[in-house]
């Protein structure tokens, strides 16, 4: 591609994930964007819907139709198109196909890219180690679930099929757990979820910015989480440096990419590393990576590219050209709190103030709202990330402890 000579005009498809992240820097660097929000944005959790004041345009669109989608904005008026949440997948890659190439995903294979059950069986078909899974129904009658589980060598994880943020996903020890975890998560909607072989491992993020099927990666960060409830909630986000590790990551992600046939746009990968070497696929997010930018900001805590400023470079200078991921610096985290009991938010900062590594606090509920006790949790319901980074790698430690001993007294937040 070659450079650009004015600032490109943005458009992005539903940006529900890490929004206010994407306007703050896409505004700050000069990169006009504008947000198309289509019905589907209507039906998502508070957490995620637009918010009027940001990007430098919003367009409403009251439907899902290609043709209506088609009709609400020219064109010729934008360079580039961004996906902006898993749902409008099949949606940018039909628009793209039609007016932007070569900044196209085939949209004949869409649906690899945001069905969880799908993207497994695309690995398959490229010969790369897949998780043994079995798709179900919450319609079905409990014969149907003996006849398609009764074989399952369980324990299992489940997930919806077009979930995200871990929300409704959960470990199950039998058939049983699996529909009751799943009536619990519907609340009367009809939903197809995935059961998954359980995977042990170390979980990685992969971070990634592709343009016309060159791979580019971003950062390569450690996540911890921990079982609360018997749902997976992220804990810790800590940037990798362990040169290794680094590659094993890239070289993995870089054959995922390929195998579901993602050539264009930001990806947002998570893989289990286990005991032998060996890497499976929890999931793919063909979009920025989400928690308000977070995985993007320690990114740049530590010196590498984040997924937006390596799309600023491919608009501005033609190509990518990102830092290595093992030339991060200091030890730098993000810790997710919660208030699981219930009670009203308080403001973390001031107790914060004398922590020497912590860069930012990013509140997700505000100060003073009362929360009811959380018997299901999810990453919706975490209160606050705190970003944390330092070259004294044993003061980030020291200080991490403590935030989390102030959560277990209920000091913080």
């Amino acid at each position: 591609m070659q450079p650009i000579t004015r600032n490109p005009q943005i458009l992005i498809m539903n940006p529900l994930v890490s929004a206010s992240y994407l306007s703050e820097q896409m505004k700050s660097a000069g990169f006009p964007c504008t947000a198309l929000y289509t019905y589907m944005a209507t039906e998502t959790p508070a957490y995620c819907r637009p918010d009027p004041t940001l990007f430098d345009k919003q367009i409403y669109v009251e439907t899902d139709e290609f043709l209506d989608v088609l009709q609400a904005f020219q064109p010729q008026d934008y360079l580039y198109v961004l996906n902006g949440c898993e749902e409008s997948t099949s949606l940018t890659d039909y628009i793209t196909r039609l007016h932007f190439k070569p900044w196209w995903n085939d949209p004949r294979t869409s649906r690899r890219r945001f069905d969880k059950y799908e993207m497994q069986v695309a690995l398959a078909e490229a010969g790369l180690p897949s998780i043994r899974q079995v798709k179900i129904h919450s319609s079905w009658t409990d014969r149907d679930f003996q006849e398609r589980l009764g074989s399952f060598c369980f324990p299992a994880f489940c997930k919806p099929v077009l979930g995200y943020g871990s929300l409704g996903a959960f470990a199950a020890t039998s058939i049983a757990e699996v529909r009751r975890g799943m009536d619990e998560h519907q609340q009367g909607l009809k939903m197809e979820y995935v059961v998954q072989e359980l995977v042990c491992g170390k979980e990685y993020i992969i971070d990634t910015f592709s343009a016309e099927g060159m791979h580019y990666v971003c950062s390569v960060q450690k996540n911890q989480k921990e079982l609360i409830h018997n749902r997976p909630l992220y804990r810790i986000t800590e940037v990798e440096k362990n040169p290794e590790i680094i590659l094993k990551c890239e070289d993995y992600a870089i054959k995922v990419l390929d195998a579901l046939e993602l050539r264009n746009g930001p990806a947002h990968i998570e893989i289990f590393l286990q005991e032998d070497g060996s890497i499976r696929l929890i999931e793919l997010n063909n979009r920025v990576s989400g928690g308000r930018g977070v995985v993007n900001k320690l990114a740049t805590l530590c010196g590498l590219t984040s997924q937006d400023a390596a799309l600023r470079q491919l608009l501005k200078c033609g190509r990518i050209l990102p830092t290595p991921c093992d030339a991060a610096t200091g030890l730098t985290r993000g810790i997710v709190l919660y208030k699981l009991n219930g009670g009203a938010v308080a403001d973390p900062t001031p107790k914060l103030d004398a922590f020497k590594t912590v860069r930012e606090v990013i509140m997700l509920r505000p100060v003073g709202e009362e929360l009811s006790p959380c018997p299901r949790p999810s990453l919706l319901d975490a209160v606050c990330i705190i970003l944390l980074h330092d070259q004294n790698e044993e003061l980030v430690n020291c200080e991490t402890q403590a935030i989390f001993a102030g959560e277990r007294i209920g000091a913080l937040p």
